[in-house]
């Protein structure tokens, strides 16, 4: 809602692979937490990592709700001018924006008659399975290494950072070269690749 669509795709994988950020970030963090020494709490150091990670998304969650508008034209810390910069580059850019015209049954329709919402949603949870599984179990495969429980988290870093930095990548060369679908399948066959190479 805020971006043209050549600026659109960094935007998306940003905010997509911030999961991917969040499993580096949480490595180190289940990391230092683990090295804390809460032996004499009523807890055990793996629920600390659960109540002080979780503690923190429900705050910076909370204030994001009142700091963060769905559209340029509600943001409340934008001058007038800039508001309506914002809006007519998106409309140049786009046609109307979604808070200029209310959401019809036809538009609802149209999005199930085009194959490539499906083709997409398919794709995405072909991914997004086996993604999930290595993400909660990638402890375990590495653990299963012999490494200690703080080496465990340790190790489990650099995976998530290199796929984060590989998607900014082909993010930034998609928006460049205004092109889509090549990157896409990609990036796909590098993940089949990888999830093959960790099946066997």
């Amino acid at each position: 809602m805020w971006y043209t669509r050549r600026e659109a795709q960094k935007r998306y994988s940003f905010f997509f692979s911030s999961t991917t950020l969040a499993g580096a970030f949480g490595g180190l963090l289940a990391a230092a937490i683990g090295n804390l020494n809460l032996t004499n709490t009523r807890y055990s150091g793996w629920r600390w990592i659960f109540i002080i990670e979780g503690a923190v998304t429900c705050i910076v969650s909370f204030c994001f709700y009142f700091v963060l508008p769905d559209f340029p034209e509600e943001a409340k810390w934008l001058r007038e001018d800039e508001r309506s910069y914002i809006a007519s580059r998106l409309r140049a850019d786009q046609g109307r924006s979604a808070r200029e015209r209310a959401i019809t049954g036809k538009d609802v329709a149209n999005v199930f008659k085009d194959f490539k919402v499906f083709l997409g949603g398919f794709m995405y949870f072909g991914l997004i399975v086996p993604a999930y599984g290595y993400a909660y179990f990638s402890p375990g495969i590495i653990r299963s290494f012999g490494y200690s429980p703080i080496q465990t988290q340790l190790h489990s870093v650099p995976p998530w950072a290199c796929a984060f930095g590989f998607a900014m990548l082909l993010a930034t060369l998609s928006d460049a070269t205004r092109h889509r679908a090549g990157y896409a399948i990609f990036a796909i066959c590098v993940a089949i690749t990888g999830f093959g190479i960790l099946i066997t």
